[in-house]
Formats: C-alpha cells, sequence, structure tokens
C-alpha cells in the first residue's frame, strides 16, 4: 500500500532509496516515539542523499552498496517487531480475530504514514519547481531589458491565476 502512495505521488518505488524510505515508513508505525523520530531524521537524510545522487553517477553506486547494508540491518529489525508484534498469531482459533484486527491497524497505520511523508514530499518539490519557475521568468524578463526589447508578456502573466502568457494586440 505504501508503494502504491510513493507512486500516486510521482515516485518511483524500484529505485533504491525509495525502498528504503519505504522500509522507514513501516518503521515508524511498528516503532516507538524515539523510533519514530529517528526513522524521520533518516527519511530526510535519504531525500537529500537522492538530490545529491541525481548528478553524479559514482554516488549511485556507493548508495546501492550502502543501501544494500542497511536494507539488511533493517529487515532484521523489522523482522524480530513483527515476532514480537504478531507472535498471537501462533495459537490459530483464539487469534483469528486479533489476528486480522493487527493486520488491520497495521495496514491503516503504514497507509497514514506514507501519505503523511510523501504528501510533504510531493509539495516540497512543487516548490522547488515553483522557485525554478520565478527564477527563470526574472532571468527572462532581464535579458528583454538588457537588449531593449519590449515584453509581450503580459502582467501578472505568471502569477497563479494570472492572465494569459500572451497578450493579443
Amino acid at each position: 500500500m505504501v508503494q502504491e502512495i510513493a507512486f500516486s505521488y510521482g515516485f518511483d518505488p524500484n529505485e533504491t532509496i525509495e525502498k528504503e524510505i519505504i522500509l522507514r515508513i513501516i518503521e515508524i508505525v511498528l516503532g516507538g516515539s524515539d523510533i519514530k523520530f529517528r526513522a524521520l531524521g533518516e527519511i530526510e537524510q535519504l531525500i537529500l542523499e537522492k538530490q545529491e545522487e541525481k548528478g553524479s553517477e559514482t554516488s549511485k553506486k556507493s548508495v546501492h552498496i550502502i543501501g544494500a547494508r542497511s536494507l539488511e540491518k533493517y529487515t532484521k529489525d523489522l523482522t524480530v517487531a513483527l515476532v514480537v508484534r504478531l507472535a498471537p498469531r501462533s495459537l490459530p482459533l483464539i487469534s483469528i480475530g486479533f489476528s486480522a484486527y493487527i493486520n488491520h491497524q497495521l495496514m491503516n497505520a503504514s497507509a497514514n504514514a506514507g501519505f503523511m511523508v510523501y504528501r510533504q514530499r510531493f509539495i516540497l518539490r512543487k516548490k522547488i519547481f515553483a522557485a525554478v519557475l520565478l527564477d527563470f521568468r526574472n532571468n527572462l524578463i532581464r535579458v528583454f531589458a538588457m537588449f531593449g526589447i519590449p515584453l509581450p508578456i503580459c502582467p501578472g502573466a505568471f502569477q497563479l491565476g494570472g492572465r494569459p502568457p500572451f497578450c493579443v494586440r
């Protein structure tokens, strides 16, 4: 479910760093408050690594090696947490209802955590895009002014909810 949430917000859940972020989200659901804060900090670090990774090919290889090691560590931690939380499943007749309830709670909690994390990442990506667009607009105006060319662009065209980008004269 968390992978579907990541995909719906435009992130590729098959990338190594995205897989680690998804594991941290599941860890947030299973852990206590100290583990939650640690996992949120690690998600921020992974996001920064992903942004730095876009520029260099060598970092992709090192992240993949580091990612494989950390995935093994977190897989072990998650296995232990799941065994401790889901131990009542060993009593089949008594624990059927309890196990269904636990599964339902885990799915809802992981979906809620996934929505929060990916919604925040989506909003941050949109803010960065808006800043780049504003910088492009300012550079375009500067170039037009440098060559003395009148701007064919309506005032307020680059503002949200503004007029069409080109005026009819």
